[in-house]
């Protein structure tokens, strides 16, 4: 039976073994094989005490990072002839790269192997307009961490397929629709407009969330959110307007969390639309 103390702690074990992996690929198969055998062992453990919505996300993820490892493993007896090769072209692709991430500092790259599962953090930034994007990238996800007074827009972004984000204060995020997850946690007043395969939101207050959402959204621990439908062009129906609450189990609505009213939503969607060069905090001061 799924546990929400129990889901909640394993989210946290496997995006460390996830990123320990994603580190190890970026060094060698040997290393990574070990980290990966851990990765699906813990996974299987705690199976039992997950959602299916989160079993599904995890095993994604798993792929992912299987389909890396062979990769690599498939890339290893090509180096064993192409030794006396000139360096010049490995070296423009990793100039290349840089060049790609150098727009919007400090975006750091926990893994350098390409496709399917990079992951890129934007952290410690405070009263700026970041539009971060990776051209070069089939996929990747994107953390944001420790964030304050800042607009991240990332609708340039197609190949952005999961978000996590946690530590964001007075911050207004406005992301594509994307094939993954969005996984947020500690939010203190600030707006998201996102979609999301699966969306999740763990001890947030005085957030305003407009998604396009294909499953059932989940809170936890939060207090004062309020949804509303995803102000962009989005296809396919959305449910954003069926929150499940894990900590209110009772009859009736919960006390945490109420949608937005059709007038209300519309205000501040016109105010996205508009005011492209607004700072988060008038963007902030029209939300209900």
């Amino acid at each position: 039976m799924a546990s929400t103390s129990d889901a909640a702690a394993f989210y946290a074990t496997f995006q460390q073994l996830k990123g320990e992996t994603a580190d190890a690929l970026s060094r060698s198969a040997a290393d990574s094989a070990p980290k990966l055998a851990a990765l699906r062992s813990a996974l299987a453990d705690a199976r039992a005490t997950l959602p299916s919505y989160d079993q599904r996300s995890y095993d994604l993820q798993v792929r992912e990072l299987e389909a890396r490892l062979a990769s690599l493993r498939a890339e290893k007896p090509k180096s064993r002839f192409a030794f006396k090769r000139p360096a010049s072209k490995p070296t423009s692709g990793t100039a290349s790269r840089a060049q790609s991430a150098s727009p919007a500092p400090p975006l750091s790259k926990s893994s350098t192997p390409a496709p399917p599962a990079t992951t890129y953090t934007l952290s410690a930034q405070r009263g700026r307009i970041l539009v971060p994007d990776y051209p070069d990238e089939a996929s990747y996800t994107l953390t944001l961490a420790d964030l304050d007074d800042c607009i991240i827009d990332l609708r340039s972004s197609p190949a952005l397929t999961s978000l996590h984000a946690r530590g964001l204060r007075s911050c207004v995020v406005l992301a594509p629709v994307m094939a993954g997850s969005a996984m947020l946690s500690d939010l203190q007043r600030c707006i998201v407009a996102v979609g999301a395969q699966q969306f999740r939101l763990h001890d947030t207050t005085d957030c305003v969330l407009l998604l396009h959402v294909a499953s059932l959204p989940v809170v936890e621990r939060c207090k004062g959110v309020r949804f509303g439908p995803y102000p962009f062009q989005a296809g396919g129906e959305s449910r954003h307007e069926q929150v499940q609450d894990f900590d209110w189990v009772r009859p009736g609505p919960s006390p945490h969390w109420y949608l937005l009213s059709p007038d209300q939503a519309e205000i501040l969607r016109s105010s996205i639309h508009a005011s492209p060069t607004s700072t988060a905090e008038q963007l902030l001061a029209l939300a209900p």
